[in-house]
């Protein structure tokens, strides 16, 4: 499955990527939908400059009316870290008050949890088109360096504190960066650091 930040690049059907932390997950996400055929499909990660980022956090799913209204894509794939939710909230229950605070409906969710990690598939219409939205939650408790660490722990054998600079720095003791370790990453080392991210790929390569 191929990943393009550029509409024109692509020439199938599109499903439209977005986070609700920034761009860290670019790497994660391109390591792992290499891995799956993707049946055409072409996951869209956007620039930052794009104006269908609008907010952080649970606001980033007011894109997906406008990707269904103004573009006609039916599918996105929404990535958020664990932190944006409170520590007892349901992730699901949230996910829809959200979306129908911002005038989608939701038809049926679909929930997979795995070693603290979330996943929803969710069927919404936005008016009378239908559309599917895939939510991935990384991390535990906080976010996606956990699954990074975790990542590190299966490959390298390190232990090492889940945040940007430890990450960092332990990689760089040993040659890689953030990248290559994920590129390097066997394929089940990817899919039990990212349990989330696997089901949601499985699901769109359906």
């Amino acid at each position: 499955m191929r990943l393009a930040q550029d509409l024109k690049e692509i020439a199938g059907k599109i499903v439209a990527v977005l986070t609700g932390d920034g761009i860290s997950e670019k790497h994660v996400l391109e390591a792992l939908a290499e891995k799956y055929d993707g049946k055409g499909k072409v996951l869209f990660f956007p620039r930052l400059t794009i104006s269908l980022m609008p907010g952080s956090g649970l606001n980033a799913l007011k894109a997906v009316k406008i990707y269904v209204e103004k573009y006609g894509v039916m599918h996105s794939l929404f990535l958020v870290d664990r932190e944006k939710f409170r520590e007892k909230e349901n992730v699901g229950e949230k996910v829809e008050e959200a979306l129908r605070s911002f005038g989608i409906n939701v038809r049926n969710i679909e929930s997979f949890q795995k070693h603290g990690r979330h996943s929803q598939f969710v069927k919404i219409s936005v008016g009378k088109h239908e559309a599917t939205l895939y939510v991935v939650v990384f991390g535990e408790r906080k976010s996606i360096q956990e699954d990074i660490v975790k990542l590190m722990k299966i490959e390298l054998g390190t232990k090492t504190d889940p945040n940007k600079r430890a990450i960092r720095t332990e990689l760089r003791k040993l040659g890689l960066d953030e990248y290559s370790l994920l590129k390097k990453a066997k394929d089940k080392s990817l899919r039990i650091a990212f349990p989330g991210l696997d089901f949601a790929l499985k699901k769109i390569d359906a």
